[in-house]
């Protein structure tokens, strides 16, 4: 998913935040209804949307950064061994 990867942070954010706070809204709304009220699932489902998000974005840079840090690793070998057999 490097097509995702190569998103803006805000783009991604864009993305993830409405599809993860209307997701978990309406799990709260389906889970616990009949003991909360519905205001009270929507605004778990902005608490729960707003960390879920942050974490996926968060871990999307992580593994990005440590795909990029592992390709320059790699042209840095190769490029060492050109140098060393030439």
């Amino acid at each position: 998913m490097v097509w995702w990867e190569e998103l803006s942070i805000v783009l991604q954010i864009a993305v993830v935040a409405p599809i993860s706070i209307i997701g978990i809204s309406w799990l709260h709304i389906l889970l616990f209804v009949p003991n909360i009220s519905v205001e009270r699932a929507i605004g778990y489902g902005f608490f729960w949307g707003a960390i879920v998000t942050f974490a996926l974005v968060g871990a999307t840079r992580a593994e990005r950064a440590r795909r990029l840090a592992d390709q320059a690793a790699a042209r840095k070998a190769n490029s060492d061994d050109d140098t060393t057999s030439s």
